[in-house]
């Protein structure tokens, strides 16, 4: 009988069969291999990121060919791989099953660092211990405050990508007059600490009064209209 406070076998193969049904789930998933219990599970969702971050879809031919067919067994052979899919209920309880792995998780390293304490504290110095297993602790909630935040960042860093591809139309800031450089930085605005670095002799006084010449002109044509 599984223990569903610990590990639960069921979710940890509703978690991974998820990625055959929708392999977008992949990509902004922030479960790591090493927190899976399941021996088998951790060796396929290892191969699943790897074909992930190659942009390659999630199915068993691709798994095949990714391993290669000698080492199937080693995922628990070819009939499990197919039958991982049809142990989801629904992959829009994703998010419920990768939270219920991480719990898991974190509760057996709670367990291990407990279990570590205890036979410290029977013999051996009882301040270097408790401080040693409240650095431990401290560290495992900041592990799962990371996970935590992980989706969030990845939210975020597709929305600045896509405005980044936007057409913003107008240069937002102060144009340099450096086409390439406007059209990266949208121009200079005014909360902006702008360094420029390079060697000795490279340029570096010559570009900053080009810039500086170029904004003064524009402003003095504004100006004068």
């Amino acid at each position: 009988m599984e223990n569903y406070g610990v590990n639960s076998q069921a979710v940890e193969e509703a978690f991974v069969g998820s990625f055959f049904l929708d392999n977008e789930l992949a990509q902004d998933c922030r479960v790591q291999p090493e927190q899976l219990s399941s021996p088998v599970l951790r060796r396929l969702y290892m191969v699943i990121q790897s074909l992930t971050k190659k942009g390659k879809p999630i199915d068993l031919i691709t798994i095949l060919d990714e391993i290669g067919a000698e080492q199937i067994c080693n995922l628990g052979g070819i009939t499990y791989i197919v039958q991982l899919a049809g142990r989801v209920p629904s992959i829009a309880n994703f998010r419920t099953y990768e939270e219920a792995v991480l719990s898991h998780d974190k509760r057996r390293k709670a367990l291990a660092y407990a279990m570590n304490f205890s036979e410290k504290a029977r013999d051996g110095d009882i301040e270097q211990v408790v401080s040693e297993g409240i650095q431990q602790l401290l560290e495992l909630e900041d592990q799962q405050s990371e996970s935590e935040e992980l989706g969030d960042i990845h939210s975020c860093l597709i929305d600045l990508y896509s405005e980044g591809e936007s057409d913003q139309g107008d240069i937002p800031g102060y144009p340099s007059d450096f086409k390439k450089l406007d059209k990266l930085t949208g121009g200079f605005q005014e909360s902006d600490l702008t360094i420029i670095g390079a060697r000795p002799s490279m340029g570096k006084t010559a570009f900053a009064l080009n810039l500086a010449l170029n904004h003064a002109y524009k402003m003095s044509a504004s100006s004068s209209r």
